[in-house]
């Protein structure tokens, strides 16, 4: 909707900016949460099964 509003409203060319800096900053943070995820639940049974039965929660 970001996006669509943005383009919507000022153009294709001017949209350019928040695109390249929006998904490759998505990129980077979600790689490195999800990296210490996967290590911190690889250490920790205990925390996974929280992680896991949370998700499981919240997608209810």
């Amino acid at each position: 909707m970001f996006f669509a509003a943005i383009g919507g409203r000022f153009g294709l060319r001017p949209s350019l900016p928040a695109t390249n800096g929006y998904h490759p900053a998505t990129f980077a943070v979600t790689t490195v949460v999800g990296f210490g995820f996967v290590e911190l639940a690889g250490l920790n049974s205990t925390v996974f099964n929280i992680l896991r039965i949370g998700g499981s929660v919240y997608i209810l």
